[in-house]
């Protein structure tokens, strides 16, 4: 009599034959007494004894099968910090509504080692590690030579001259406001402008959003004495400029 081999499946099939060596039935029964019982000496050695070892081989087999591993510091590092998930997420397992904990956890742990690996590559994407210099680009090489270099003194000043010379304008048309909205508006721009290099101001819309929290005004309210402001703002400048010619 000759036996048929088994036809290899994938390598999540292969994993799932595997699932019922290490987590069985009793892993299954063992979250739910885990859940059940009050005395928490008894519940630390039903964890011990019953699911940690699941949970452990459970997320080594995710880990090896899809290689998250290659994005991180290091395997172990991981594989910890998964097991400790899933740990935090025995009460969450409903036996009621018909799934077994394998089929559960299984998702729960794929799922956190998926996000946490997006993380990674976003936060790769974002930051240079300044100490890895043979595997930087050379976009990253300018980028961090442009950041290091220290602005000129005449640039520092210039800089200087036209911040004050814009609050010392900004300063005179609070004098000139016609309306309570006009005036709060003015104080919530210079009050802004006096603390530029401390607010992360993004773009515009954060700006007026920002503007709007300071004065309380409206959109339509801002805008109207925005419009006044921008015009007394021109006037007064074209001044200064003259002045200096």
């Amino acid at each position: 009599m000759i036996r048929r081999r088994r036809k290899a499946g994938t390598p999540e099939q292969e994993a799932a034959r595997k699932d019922k060596y290490y987590f069985s039935g009793d892993t299954h029964n063992a979250i739910v007494e885990y859940q059940k019982e009050k005395d928490i000496a008894k519940r630390n050695a039903i964890y011990v004894k019953r699911i940690a070892p699941a949970f452990d081989k459970l997320t080594e087999n995710l880990i090896n099968i899809h290689r998250f591993v290659s994005l991180h510091d290091t395997y172990e590092v991981l594989k910890a910090d998964c097991v400790c998930f899933l740990f935090e997420a025995l009460g969450k397992f409903n036996p009621e509504r018909g799934t077994n904990a394998f089929s559960y956890y299984n998702c729960v742990a794929k799922n956190f080692l998926i996000i946490r690996t997006k993380n990674k590559v976003n936060n790769n994407r974002k930051f240079i590690q300044l100490d890895d210099q043979e595997n930087l680009t050379l976009a990253e090489h300018r980028l961090i030579e442009e950041h290091c270099i220290v602005p000129s003194q005449d640039t520092v000043l210039e800089y200087n001259t036209t911040a004050n010379n814009i609050l010392d304008i900004l300063s005179n048309i609070r004098f000139e406001a016609k309306t309570d909205n006009e005036l709060s508006t003015v104080n919530g721009i210079i009050e802004i402008f006096s603390q530029i290099d401390d607010i992360d101001i993004l773009n515009k819309s954060s700006c007026t959003l920002y503007l709007r929290e300071l004065t309380g005004l409206s959109t339509k309210q801002l805008n109207t004495a925005i419009a006044s402001i921008k015009k007394m703002y021109k006037e007064r400048k074209e001044e200064n400029d003259e002045d200096y010619v």
